[in-house]
Formats: C-alpha cells, sequence, structure tokens
C-alpha cells in the first residue's frame, strides 16, 4: 500500500517522470492495481484501481471549489469540507453530485444535560466527534447501509440460516416445525435434504480452487482436467467456453476458466455468453472474497458486449434471460435500452412466436430490479400479457403472475387493464399451486398500486388460509398483513390465520422490516382492539433485534403502530425503540420518519429530552427533505411535551414558509398554529403565511374542527392583527355555508364563538348561523352541550353583547339542570359574569348561580372573584337580597381593583380639561362598585367614560358587552354617564375643537339612561 501511495504521487511529478525509479514503482502500481476490489473506472489521481478500503471516498477539497463525486482518492482528514445533512444523506445514498458548497454539519448527541443547540460552546465538541465519524467511516469506504450489508453479524447470519432452512424445508416431506424448541430439528432436516441432494446428482460439495495468474490456462491446470473434462479447447489450441456451466460452484473457479475464452479470439454465441452471465450472477450471490469484485464486475461486462452484439438475432426466452443477468450491474443503461427495443420488436413482429409469459415476467422483473421505468415497454409487454390472459389463460402460474403484477409495483406503472386481467387469471389458479412467495408477491403489488380488486382479495384471503403456517416465511407473513392493510380490508378469518401464524414463529425469525409491517397492519385493521399477545410477542422480537439492524423507516411504523393499538405501557419495547431512536445513525433519517418518531414519543407520554434534542439537531440541518406534514407533525410532538427549543422552532418557520403554498392542506394549516399558539409562539411571519395558505384552499377542504382549531389559535396569538380578521371573514363567507350541520359538535361551536369573543369580531353571520345549529336536533344541538360548552358561548354572547333572546334563554334552561356543585369553579365564575352582562332576572337561574357560587368561592383566583363581584353587583342593583350579602362579605375580604392604566387618549382629554380650568378627578375609583371611573367632574355626579377603540368591536362602532355593563352600572349607581367616543375624538384638529366638543358634552342631555 505504501508503495501504491507513493507511486501514485511520483507520478504526478514531471520531474521524477524519467527517474531512474519510476519503472519499478510503476509496476508496483499496477501489481497493486491487480489485486485491488475496484475497477480503474472509479478511481482517481492515477490510472489503478482504488485501495479496498476506500470503495467510494470522494475529495472535499476546502475552499470555492465544489464537492467533485467524478475523481475519488484516498482521504486526507485534514483537508475535508464539513458537510450538511442534506448533501451527505445524497452521498451516502446516493452518490450524487451536491448542488452547492456545504458549511455546516449535523451535530451528533451531547448527552443528557445538553441545553439546546443554539449554544455554541456546546457545540464544539459534538461537532468535531461526528465529524471525525464521519471521516472515519468515508476513510473505510462504508456507508451505513454499506457496511451493514457488506458485514453480517451473528444476529443477521442467523436470520438468513433461518430462511434457508424455512425454504429447504419445504422442498422435503416433512414441514417445519413452528416453535422454538425445533430448530435443531429443522437443522436436521436441511442436512438430510442436503445429502439426498448431493446423492440424487452423484457429486459433492468440491473446495474452491486456488487463486491463479491471470495468464494462467485452464487447459494445463491439472484440477482443470482431473475435475472438469467438460472443459475444452479449440481445435487451435484456443480456449473455448465450457459445455456445463452448471457444474461450476465456485465463483472463482468459474472466473478464472472464463478470462481466458474472454481474453481469446474465439467466437462466443449469444447464448453461451448468457448462460455464462447467468451462472456468474447466481454464484456471486452466494458470496464472494473482496479480491473477486473487479474480476466478477469486468467479467460481466464484457459478457454483456458480446450479448450486445448479438442483441439483434435473440428471441424471447433467450433475451429475458440476458435481461435478468444485466439487471443489477452498473452502467447497464445503453445495455437495457438495447433489451427493451428488441422486446418490443419480437412481441411486435410475431405475435405467436414472440414472448411466452414467461419470458414476459422475467424480463419485466428485470427492469425493475434495475429500476428502469420504460412505459414503452410495459406498455407492449403490458397489452401481450392482457392478450394471452383473454386467449389462453392456463398460460399463466402463479408465479408468472406474481412477477408481472410486482414489477408494475415496484416501478409505480399504472395498468388497470393489465391488473385487472391478472386479478382474472390469479383466480382460476388453484390454491394448491400457489407458492407462499406469489401470494405475498401479488398482495404487496396490488396494495403498492392502489388496485382494489375485491373479488381477488377475497380469493386470495382463501389461498392463504389454503396454505399450511409452515409454508410461510417471516416476511410472507408481513407482507401479507401490510398489503391487506394498505388496501383497507378488513378481514377476520385471514387477520386471526395470519396471528395464529406468526405466533407460531419464534420473536427471533421476524427482522426489523417484517416486525414494523406486522404492527403496522394489525393496527391500521385493528386499531386498540388488537391482541395483546401479538403485541407482546412483536414486542419480544423489537427486544431481541440487535440495534444495528433498525432503519428509520422501520422504527417509525413501529412507534406509530405501539401509538395506534395505545401499547404504551409496555417498558422494555419503548425503552428499545428510544435507545434505537438515540443511536441510529442521524444521516439515514428523513423528513417522515423524524417527525413520526418524535410524534409517537408525545403522543405516548413518553418525553425523552436528549432524545428530541439530538432529533432537533436532525431537524435542524433538514430543509428541502422537510415537506408540510413533517413539519406540522414534529411542532404537534413539541406542543405535547411542551418541549420549547427556540432554534427548532425558527428554523421548521422558515422551512414552511418556503414551503409552495399547495403542499399545504387544511389539517397542515390548523395543526401548525395550534401548536404555536400552545407553544406561545407569537411568530407574526409565519402566522400570516397560514393565513394566506388557508385563504387559497378551496372551502370544502376544511372540516369543523379544523375551523375552529385555526380560529382559536389566530385568536390567541393574532387576536388584534388584521390578518385574523381575514381568516374569520374567510371562514364566515365560504366556509361555513358549504360546513355541514351534522360536522359540528359543542365543542367546535362553542370554540368558534370564543374565539370571536377574544378577537372582538362581531360577525353576526357566523353567529347566527352558529345559534341556528345550537337551536336544531343535530349533535350541536343544546342537548349535547356541557357545563363547559354552555359556559363558553354564554362569555362569547356576552363579550360581543349579541341580544339573541331565544338562544339565551335555551342555554340557561339547559344550564340549570346541571348540578352547579360538580362543576368547575371557573366555569360558574364565568356563567355569572355572562348573566350579568347580558342583564339576565331569571329567578331560577340567579338562585342557582348564588348556590354554585357559595361552594367555589374559596377556589377562585382574583381574577374570577372579579367577575363574581359583578354579578353580586348587578343582583343588588336588581333587588335580589337573599345570599348577596353572605357573598358580598367573602368578596370584600379580598377585593382587587386590578391594575389602574391611563390611555394616550384618556390624557389627551384631560389636559384639554386642565386647559379650561375645570376640576375633575382621574380614574376614581367607586367602593361601593369597585369601578373606576375616567374623569369623574368636581360635581362628584358627572362622569365622562372615555372609551378608546378596546371598548368596541372589531372594525364597527358597536360597544362590547363588558363596556355597556359598566355604564348601566354606574348609571344604576347615580353616576352622570358621559360617553366620549374614540373617533369623535380623533376627527378634532385643533384644541379649540375639543374644547368646543367637551362643552357640548358636559352641557348637553346625559348619553346613557338605564332604568
Amino acid at each position: 500500500l505504501l508503495a501504491a501511495v507513493l507511486a501514485a504521487f511520483v507520478a504526478k511529478s514531471s520531474a521524477f517522470a524519467f527517474s531512474p525509479l519510476a519503472g519499478p514503482l510503476n509496476a508496483l502500481q499496477r501489481k497493486w492495481a491487480a489485486q485491488s476490489a475496484f475497477p480503474p473506472r472509479q478511481c482517481g489521481g492515477f490510472e489503478s484501481a482504488c485501495p479496498r478500503s476506500a470503495p467510494w471516498t470522494v475529495s472535499l477539497q476546502m475552499g470555492p471549489r465544489r464537492l467533485d463525486h467524478s475523481s475519488f482518492s484516498l482521504m486526507d482528514p485534514s483537508n475535508v469540507e464539513m458537510v450538511s445533512l442534506n448533501e451527505r444523506m445524497n452521498l451516502v445514498r446516493t452518490h450524487t453530485r451536491p448542488s452547492k458548497t456545504i458549511q455546516q454539519v449535523w451535530v451528533g448527541n451531547r448527552g443528557e444535560d445538553a441545553t439546546g443547540f443554539e449554544d455554541e460552546s456546546a457545540l464544539a465538541s459534538s461537532e468535531k466527534k461526528l465529524l471525525r465519524k464521519l471521516r472515519e467511516r468515508m476513510a473505510d469506504g462504508n456507508s451505513p447501509k454499506s457496511k451493514a450489508k457488506c458485514h453480517k453479524s451473528e444476529h443477521q447470519s442467523r436470520m438468513e440460516q433461518e430462511r434457508l432452512r424455512e425454504k429447504l424445508a419445504l422442498r422435503g416431506k416433512t414441514s417445519p416445525p413452528l416453535d422454538m424448541g425445533d430448530i435443531e430439528v429443522r437443522s436436521n432436516i436441511v442436512k438430510h435434504n442436503r445429502r439426498s441432494k448431493a446423492g440424487a446428482r452423484g457429486r459433492a460439495v468440491r473446495p474452491a480452487f486456488k487463486h491463479q495468474q491471470r495468464n494462467s490456462s485452464p487447459t494445463s491446470s491439472p484440477v482443470a482436467t482431473r475435475e472438469h473434462p467438460e472443459w475444452s479447447t479449440s481445435s487451435a489450441g484456443a480456449p473455448s467456453m465450457p459445455r456445463s456451466l452448471s457444474s461450476f460452484n465456485n465463483l472463482a473457479q468459474l472466473v478464472d476458466v472464463l478470462e481466458p475464452v474472454l481474453a481469446s479470439s474465439a467466437d462466443i454465441s449469444a447464448e453461451d455468453a448468457v448462460g455464462a452471465m447467468n451462472r456468474v450472477r447466481r454464484l456471486a450471490k452466494r458470496g464472494m472474497d473482496s479480491g473477486l469484485y473487479g474480476r466478477q464486475a469486468a467479467l460481466m461486462r464484457k459478457l454483456s458486449t458480446v450479448v450486445l452484439k448479438r442483441m439483434d438475432t435473440m428471441q424471447g426466452k433467450l433475451l429475458s434471460l440476458a435481461v435478468n443477468a444485466v439487471a443489477e450491474m452498473k452502467g447497464n443503461d445503453i445495455w437495457m435500452e438495447a433489451a427493451a427495443k428488441r422486446a418490443i420488436s419480437v412481441v411486435t413482429e410475431s405475435k405467436q412466436a414472440g414472448m411466452d409469459m414467461q419470458a414476459v415476467a422475467v424480463t419485466l422483473n428485470g427492469f425493475a430490479r434495475a429500476g428502469i421505468r420504460d412505459e414503452e415497454l410495459f406498455s407492449v409487454l403490458g397489452a401481450e400479457a392482457c392478450r394471452k390472459a383473454s386467449e389462453d389463460p392456463e398460460a399463466f402460474g402463479s408465479q408468472s403472475v406474481s412477477v408481472i403484477v410486482n414489477a408494475f409495483a415496484k416501478l409505480r406503472v399504472t395498468d388497470s387493464e393489465l391488473f385487472e386481467r391478472m386479478a382474472g387469471v390469479a383466480m382460476l389458479i388453484p390454491p394448491e399451486e400457489f407458492s407462499a412467495q406469489s401470494v405475498a408477491n401479488i398482495l404487496n403489488a396490488y396494495a403498492r398500486n392502489e388496485e382494489m380488486h375485491e373479488p381477488l382479495m377475497v380469493y386470495m384471503s382463501a389461498v392463504v388460509r389454503a396454505l399450511e403456517p409452515a409454508q410461510y416465511q417471516a416476511r410472507h407473513l408481513a407482507v401479507s398483513v401490510n398489503a391487506y392493510a394498505k388496501l383497507n380490508v378488513v378481514d377476520g378469518e385471514l387477520l386471526a390465520y395470519l396471528q395464529s401464524a406468526i405466533l407460531a414463529r419464534p420473536p427471533s425469525a421476524f427482522d426489523a422490516q417484517a416486525i414494523a409491517n406486522i404492527l403496522n397492519g394489525f393496527a391500521k385493521l385493528q386499531g386498540e382492539e388488537v391482541s395483546v399477545a401479538l403485541l407482546e410477542h412483536m414486542s419480544s422480537a423489537i427486544v431481541r433485534t440487535p440495534l444495528k439492524y433498525f432503519d428509520p423507516t422501520s422504527l417509525a411504523s413501529m412507534l406509530n403502530a405501539l401509538v395506534k393499538t395505545q401499547y404504551v405501557d409496555a417498558e422494555e419495547p419503548w425503552r428499545k425503540l428510544a435507545e434505537v431512536a438515540r443511536k441510529i445513525d442521524p444521516l439515514l433519517f428523513d423528513g417522515q420518519a423524524v417527525s413520526t418518531v418524535l410524534h409517537a414519543f408525545a403522543k405516548a407520554d413518553r418525553f425523552d429530552r436528549a432524545l428530541f434534542d439530538r432529533l432537533a439537531l436532525t431537524v435542524g440541518e433538514m430543509q428541502f427533505v422537510l415537506e408540510a406534514q413533517s413539519v406540522a407533525l414534529i411542532l404537534n410532538a413539541c406542543a405535547k411535551v411542551d418541549y420549547r427549543n427556540p432554534a427548532l422552532l425558527k428554523h421548521l418557520s422558515l422551512v414552511a414558509r418556503q414551503l409552495p403554498r399547495d403542499s399545504f392542506s387544511a389539517q397542515h394549516v390548523d395543526n401548525i398554529v395550534n401548536c404555536l399558539a400552545r407553544l406561545g409562539v407569537k411568530d407574526r411571519a409565519l402566522f400570516e403565511h397560514m393565513a394566506s395558505v388557508a385563504l387559497e384552499l378551496p372551502p370544502r377542504e376544511f372540516d369543523a374542527q379544523a375551523v375552529a382549531v385555526t380560529m382559536n389559535a389566530f385568536a390567541k396569538n393574532m387576536g388584534q392583527e388584521r390578518v385574523a380578521h381575514n381568516v374569520f371573514a374567510f371562514f364566515s363567507a365560504d366556509v361555513l355555508p358549504e360546513l355541514p350541520a351534522a360536522e359540528l359538535s359543542p365543542t367546535s361551536v362553542s370554540v368558534m364563538l370564543n374565539a370571536l369573543a377574544k378577537t372582538e369580531i362581531r360577525d353576526m353571520r357566523m353567529v347566527r348561523q352558529l345559534c341556528r345549529t345550537m337551536l336544531g336536533d343535530g349533535p350541536a344541538g343544546l342537548d349535547h352541550f356541557d357545563a363547559r360548552n354552555i359556559a363558553s358561548v354564554l362569555h362569547a354572547l356576552a363579550t360581543l353583547h349579541v341580544t339573541e333572546p331565544e338562544i339565551v334563554q335555551r342555554l340557561l334552561r339547559r344550564l340549570i339542570r346541571e348540578d352547579a356543585a360538580t362543576m368547575a369553579a371557573e366555569e360558574v365564575a364565568i356563567i355569572a359574569w355572562s348573566t350579568a352582562v347580558l342583564d339576565v332576572h331569571d329567578a331560577a337561574v340567579i338562585d342557582w348561580l348564588l348556590r354554585g357560587l357559595s361552594v367555589h368561592l374559596p377556589d377562585m383566583d382574583d381574577n374570577f372573584r372579579r367577575q363574581a363581584h359583578q354579578f353580586v353587583l348587578a343582583c343588588e342593583l336588581d333587588g335580589v337580597i337573599s345570599g348577596v350579602d353572605e357573598l358580598r362579605a367573602k368578596l370584600q375580604s379580598s377585593q382587587d381593583h386590578g391594575v389602574v392604566t391611563h390611555s394616550r387618549l384618556q390624557k389627551d382629554v384631560a389636559r384639554v380639561l386642565a386647559e379650561m380650568g375645570l376640576e375633575f378627578l382621574e380614574e376614581y375609583v367607586d367602593e361601593r362598585s369597585g369601578y373606576s371611573l375616567d374623569v369623574l367632574m368636581s360635581d362628584r355626579v358627572t362622569a365622562i367614560e372615555v372609551d378608546g377603540p378596546s371598548h368596541y368591536a372589531r372594525g364597527t362602532h358597536t360597544p362590547l358587552g363588558n363596556t355597556l355593563m359598566k355604564h348601566r352600572h354606574l348609571s344604576n349607581l347615580g353616576f352622570d354617564v358621559r360617553v366620549l367616543p374614540y373617533w369623535e375624538w380623533d376627527e378634532l384638529k385643533s384644541k379649540e375643537q375639543k374644547k368646543e366638543y367637551l362643552r357640548q358634552l358636559l352641557t348637553s342631555t346625559p348619553t346613557m339612561i338605564f332604568l
């Protein structure tokens, strides 16, 4: 390795080009390259292969240069640019070129005592630690996914052995046992099958050949002539293709044989080349040494080139086998394009001698595995399958049907006619001819493409139950459950069968993906009715699965399912999943996964600050991967557990404001603004953006709950802003008229009216519509109201001074049927204040309130005591004697008149009065009532109430209920109340005009007279 690095360095230097050492070092370099695991085209710096330790390491240069993925070299840790999460996710997953130079890096977990990632001093060590891990990972040449793929742990190996035993046991006469105690018996079955197979074929497994030099010929090898007499040479002595490729059971052996053949001028037929590719592919799947990677890849490229040259002569079956072999090769786009054209030509030129259904299935499957969505090819082959299905449905088997529909589903190719025809064909196949794999593939395909075919689902349910439970592997069961869940098909008998098959297998038989699919499927179909036995079994599987084999998607699915089933009290699975969430590689998270994880822990009321801090850092580095749903879920999680992270909230606000308006739904809008309101975050920019989104949404998209929640959030955080008025006007004019009365509930009605009261918006169109709903017989009728709903509605009507006698009387009659002693203290106080504002004189209602206040008064705070005091004052002024004296005594002991404030308008009026030489008192407190009078003239009778905008409904000159009640009470107490409205005063431009206005106000007839 040292010699190779030195050779690479000196090769760059022109001064060294003619050095005597150049030749030997270049020879060492070529020798090292020949032993490398990677082909020369992946490397940069010199024309040799990359070192085995760096299969995809990239040079990240400091300075203005962009990240360069075109050249690969050894990593110098001192010369690494810090890369953000989004770019490193692309690097790990797709190795695509980043679009810009990145300056930040995701920060790792800083422990339980982390104070927030806005603390720069706390981030320094974490940044260095995570960056060092990233460098080490890149220097090792493995992303988390590739490392997990290449390195098989004991758990993964055991899982693969379990699957292999199940597969091999199915080929024998004895079904494998399903309980945990018989694993050894299953192992014996496998050994028996292997011995019987070897004995039947008269062939034993031979050890692999030792590696030979590339230039050595297989014909000169004594091992070759002794063990493979079918190897041959041409008449001129040149090597030729082996006659029996199936006799090779070792990849190194086969590569040693085929390399000389391809290096010679031997004429290789398409059939031989296709056969060789498929054999090499099959042997490579069994595993190979790292030294064979480059040789195997080069061999496949050469064989595919041979096939490409003879593509025009190939027919259906051979072509499909070639596609099957080349599908997973890198850089196969040109080859696959040629194969697609040839397949289309074969089918369209001759309907009779074109492709049989097995060839069609294999070809489609190859393109699906390659991830190439050739719509023309799929259209032609799909039409051919439909034609064959109508002419000769017996030409299909369960495997061909499953492969065809699965290929279409994998590439998201929509063809409703094909899926309809394949469903008809599948229902003609007897249940005993289905395998567990074909059943799972068919169900998965129809679910992924959202092709709901009810007769097929009924038939496949019978097929599933017809097979023996032992025939299913764990993943087959998981896929089947998940497919029925995606299509929302509830089949009790099928679910019971699948559950028994799942419980019959040990927890160790299920990997993370299977656990997630099973839990998610049963949770969606059965909700909280999922069997506890099944949940405990899957929980045991979760606990047994090593941390490194979880991925964010399966983690999120498991957590979401546990929440749906209300299985939140089991400590072990939740503790394990919390540990997984804290330790899983942040590079693997996407927006949906991280938001689901946070939301699940919040909904289960399991707040883990270390977990939230770590995932908050992950979210903080995401921008374009976050969607509206993710933003809403993350904010909802923060609100549920009261997690206030200013940096996170600021970042989510920025992301949400950058998202297109049409990416939001009504539910997203109400979730986002509601969470901000609950957290007390007054983000004006985000509220305005959400308001603009809401105004562009179709009115029918809003349901009653969305309207109520959105109005409440805007009222709470933006109550005095114009944006709230715009949203409310939209709901009143466009949404509520389209909203069915059946969707409204007492809670939604009371929340809407209360939002109007908070914002002091007297929208009589909305008020009257909601009143009509309450007077009706629907779900939002008054008969369905509880005490809290009644208190909210009465408070809203009183605040806005809505005098609707019928609705008020009906509410009060419904109220007195409740037991005041069982109600909350604040509810009784609010109702008492509301009746005082609405000037209610009903003796039964007043008696009910007096009894309720006598019970709850000790539990009231100062604000609610003031409301109770105003009710008592109203009773005194109205001549109600019984019970009031006792309450008055209790209230006077803690009488608090509140904070007295002087508005700018009031100060201006007082200054003009002083200039006029008049004597008066400001903010005079009347001891009898507790009211503070803005201006009391020297006669101690005339009072001027300077009413600013806050005394009137928004945008109107209509006084609010509290203002009118104060004027009424002061007048009844003997004061001559003169009201000075703010808009009249604002029209006066000079002091003389203001003085003249005050003279007329004081000498005119009293403006407020209450009898």
